[in-house]
């Protein structure tokens, strides 16, 4: 019994978070690729960001919805998702007048959630995953820099949408 789950029932609300989180947007983002309704699967053009984003935020809202009954009692969890689901709408909504990161968003979310987590359970066998977080933040930050996708300013919005709702999230549940 995990919760007020079995591990069957817990397992299948992974999966279908998982299905709704990654695999359903992924596929929605090769049919708007295949489609012709975005000229580029990478979305480099802030125009074909618009619809990809809104839908994947549409996904998210739709399992944090989905998911807070069966996992009312793993507050985490539900906590992750709706944070998730707001820097998504956060994007969502800048992408409409201005190009900002993604991938800051979502790798400094993951600091934000690590980094809370931190410092609500002051755990350090957190340190060294929240280091290693860190740094891969760093690079993934630089490369977005070095492919020419984003502009500092791009990369540094993008990593403070990330960052703080995800490290308040994580500190307030």
């Amino acid at each position: 019994m995990v919760g007020n789950l079995k591990p069957a029932a817990a397992q299948r609300v992974l999966l279908v978070i998982f299905l709704m989180t990654f695999v359903v947007p992924l596929l929605s983002l090769v049919m708007l690729w295949l489609g012709k309704y975005i000229h580029n699967i990478s979305l480099p053009d802030r125009k074909d960001r618009r619809l990809p984003f809104a839908m994947v935020t549409f996904f998210y809202l739709l399992i944090t919805y989905m998911a807070y009954a069966p996992l009312k009692s793993f507050p985490v969890i539900i906590w992750v998702l709706s944070t998730t689901t707001l820097c998504l709408l956060i994007t969502t909504i800048v992408t409409f007048y201005w190009k900002i990161s993604a991938h800051s968003v979502g790798i400094s979310g993951l600091v934000g959630f690590m980094m809370g987590l931190s410092f609500k359970y002051a755990d350090n066998s957190l340190l060294f995953p929240t280091l290693g977080l860190i740094m891969a933040a760093a690079l993934v930050m630089s490369a977005r820099l070095m492919l020419n996708q984003h502009t500092p300013n791009q990369v540094f919005w993008g990593a403070v949408v990330g960052f703080f709702p995800c490290l308040l999230a994580m500190m307030w549940s």
